[in-house]
């Protein structure tokens, strides 16, 4: 140690308030003031300042774009050469790093003295927990923002990063509830040796293993993400002060915490495992405690929680929906005579409040059992899903016939059911009789049941029924501001189905109106992540596919939080990733997330479903540009053959089938049957688009292709003319440039 790093060690000669001060000034006289330019950038102002470096506000001053930067200085008195190799190790670990769920580097340079600095994404945003505050969350809210930050731990650990200082001010949250974590300037890579590396680290958060001075690892993070889901669920512990905070590492204790009475008991034995002084007796990695995090939210049960009868019988439920759905069943024969009874022996006042009393209970009780049985959140055999669906609903006409708003209610949810099964016609229908059965205008149930039946018309291919109806309902609660929730769920179900008729300005309008109420509001991760993809198609009909596929990671990463990374709607998100990762020309990655996409869906629906379909036709894109010409049309042949059985022939995803299937016939020099089906593709995409569609557009340009290949250079000529007027000034991806170009020099006008 030099002499001077003895005078800046605690406890040393420059310890204390006046020592500090000096420091300070003389620090702060060496750092860039407000107006000052680093590289293309203007400092504006300082917003955090550690004991190795500050950070500021900065923006571009160079007049190329506007942006805006967090622009991490190192400070002259701490410009030792260990630190300077910390400071560069940092921005080297940045820029090796990207996910949506981590801050990345933008640039990164130094000054003609030598001093380092780099620019990173500016977050416009609060601490983890300070945002939870502001915004009222609730426990789900709050577990699912850790779930973000465990998946940016989970991809740096697949990097053989570990990060070493996750706490809540280390974690920013934005608008959009948008978790992205910050300051990896301790990080270290499994199985470093680096002393300096090993020890940094902020001593309250610290694990047991750092306290005592021994390399951190991947049960590090695992310890300290333990602690923030504690914070957050507000649980208190023993602090831990600098000077006992290695004594603490030896001594062996587990800590213990003070638990708010509403914290349940499976989310303080997460916290507690993951916290255990001993690492091995710890969730073995972050994917372990994330599970755990995720099932609780899917109301499952939770390994680190320990198990008993009263747990098991408490999941029998989710775990046996078959059988609750019997016990539902018998419910509604027994609430005929029940009700019989009751009308018998109560006056009139009586009957009213038993029945209101009974309509409550019975309802959510009905509810519940058949929200189980949906088999994209919980394991249930599709089959068996909808032959219980279809006894519950014969059962609803003969029992639940007097109780109007316990019958709309449990005909929407087996609404919701038929939709995620995928039978669209179905959901349909009971959406629209759930309306009947309780027709109140301008109520949340009434909207809520309106968004159903819009998402129901979009899935069977009716997008201007869709817009039509959500509109219609989004302008009957205009004046009502009780109703965030069932005007995200509009907004969502009119986004979806404008962006699928090409009304690409109405779908971006209501998504960037839908991301704006979710901020505001609660429990929106899930319609957040349906805005963000909402804007991801937008931005890959207009050809940008670079933004598509930041949007749609984005959107991934919130509905997996949300709803579980197993989830069917988290598994179709990365079939459609899959196909934008072939708009960047990432053809490996596209085919690892198709694969992924139909092996989720397979597991969840056993059978055929219009999911399953649209995944198979995206691996057998993937498959084709790949080189991989057998599979492709194994994939493709079996895609289209189930979406004309769970759709129809004339459904716009049936199609997208036809049209790579087509391609892939092409490919191989088969054109008898890829015109055919070109052809069909046509006429589909004219009849549910919009003139103008970019799909129209595309259809037109693959069937030109393909007449020109047979000599048929007029019509090719006349088709390729038609794409160029649709498509106008948008940019296209490579293979479809790719035709047009070919287009011009093989069937060109003589």
């Amino acid at each position: 140690m030099t002499r001077f790093d003895d005078l800046l060690r605690t406890g040393g000669a420059l310890a204390g308030r006046v020592g500090s001060a000096a420091l300070d000034a003389i620090a702060s006289a060496h750092a860039p003031q407000p107006g000052d330019t680093l590289g293309p950038y203007r400092i504006v102002r300082e917003v955090g300042r550690g004991g190795m470096a500050v950070v500021f506000l900065a923006e571009r001053a160079d007049g190329q774009f506007n942006q805006q930067v967090a622009l991490k200085w190192i400070l002259a008195l701490a410009a030792s050469p260990a630190t300077r190799e910390l400071f560069r190790g940092e921005r080297q670990i940045l820029a090796d790093l990207s996910h949506p769920n981590i801050a990345r580097l933008i640039d990164g340079g130094e000054t003609v003295d030598g001093q380092l600095w780099f620019a990173m994404q500016w977050i416009d945003g609060d601490a983890m927990l300070d945002w939870c505050r502001s915004h009222g969350t609730d426990l789900r809210h709050r577990v699912q923002l850790l779930l973000q930050v465990a998946a940016a731990l989970r991809f740096a650990h697949a990097r053989a990063l570990v990060h070493c200082d996750i706490k809540s001010s280390n974690i920013l949250v934005d608008a959009e509830g948008l978790a992205h974590l910050l300051d990896f300037g301790v990080a270290r890579l499994t199985g470093s040796r680096d002393s300096g590396m090993a020890t940094g680290h902020t001593p309250a958060v610290a694990s047991p293993e750092q306290r005592a001075g021994l390399a951190a690892g991947i049960a590090s993070d695992v310890y300290q993400l333990g602690l923030l889901l504690g914070e957050l669920l507000g649980a208190t512990t023993h602090a831990v002060a600098a000077d006992e905070a290695g004594a603490l590492g030896l001594r062996g204790q587990d800590r213990t915490f003070v638990w708010p009475e509403e914290v349940p008991p499976e989310l303080r034995a997460i916290v507690s495992r993951a916290t255990r002084h001993s690492a091995d007796q710890r969730h073995a990695s972050v994917a372990a405690l994330a599970d755990d995090a995720s099932a609780w939210l899917a109301r499952r049960p939770v390994r680190a929680y320990r198990i008993g009868f009263a747990y098991q019988a408490r999941c029998f439920v989710r775990r046996n929906p078959a059988l609750s759905i019997v016990s539902a069943l018998s419910l509604l024969a027994m609430l005929g005579l029940t009700a019989a009874f009751a009308v018998r022996l109560a006056d009139q006042r009586d009957q009213a409040r038993a029945a209101a009393a009974r309509a409550e209970a019975v309802s959510g009780f009905l509810v519940r059992m058949f929200r189980d049985v949906d088999p994209a959140a919980n394991r249930v055999a599709a089959d068996a899903a909808r032959g219980l669906v279809q006894r519950g609903e014969a059962a609803l006409a003969d029992q639940l016939g007097d109780i109007p708003d316990v019958r709309a209610a449990v005909l929407a949810t087996l609404a919701e059911v038929n939709q995620s099964l995928g039978d669209y016609a179905s959901a349909e229908r009971l959406a629209r009789d759930s309306l009947a059965s309780d027709p109140n205008p301008g109520t949340r149930e009434w909207a809520t049941r309106q968004a159903l039946l819009a998402q129901a018309l979009t899935g069977r291919g009716d997008y201007d029924g869709a817009v039509e109806v959500s509109s219609a309902a989004l302008d009957a609660i205009a004046a009502n501001t009780d109703l965030d929730e069932a005007r995200t769920r509009l907004l969502a179900a009119r986004a979806n189905a404008a962006q699928l008729k090409g009304d690409l300005d109405l779908a971006l309008g209501s998504a960037q109106e839908l991301l704006r109420t979710v901020a505001a509001g609660r429990d929106g991760d899930e319609l957040a992540a349906m805005a963000r993809l909402t804007l991801a198609y937008v931005a890959e009909q207009r050809g940008d596919f670079a933004t598509a596929l930041a949007d749609a990671e984005r959107a991934r990463t919130t509905l997996a939080a949300a709803l579980g990374a197993e989830h069917a709607r988290v598994a179709a998100l990365d079939a459609y990733r899959a196909y934008l990762l072939l708009g960047v020309d990432r053809h490996a990655d596209a085919e690892r997330a198709a694969d992924a996409a139909v092996a989720g869906l397979s597991r969840v629906y056993g059978g055929e479903h219009a999911r399953l379909s649209y995944a198979l036709t995206n691996q057998a894109l993937a498959r084709l540009r790949n080189g991989k010409s057998a599979s492709a049309r194994e994939s493709g042949e079996r895609a289209l053959a189930m979406c004309r059985r769970v759709l129809s022939a004339d459904h716009a995803q049936c199609a997208v089938s036809a049209q790579v299937l087509a391609t892939i016939a092409e490919a191989s020099g088969d054109h008898a049957t890829a015109l055919p089906l070109l052809r069909d593709v046509l006429r589909v995409r004219k009849a549910t688009l919009r003139p103008d569609h970019a799909y129209i557009g595309y259809a037109q340009v693959s069937l030109a292709s393909a007449l020109c290949s047979i000599g048929d250079a007029a019509a090719a000529r006349g088709h390729a003319a038609e794409a160029v007027r649709v498509l106008g000034s948008r940019t296209i991806d490579a293979v479809t440039q790719g035709k047009l170009d070919d287009l011009m020099q093989r069937c060109a006008a003589p």
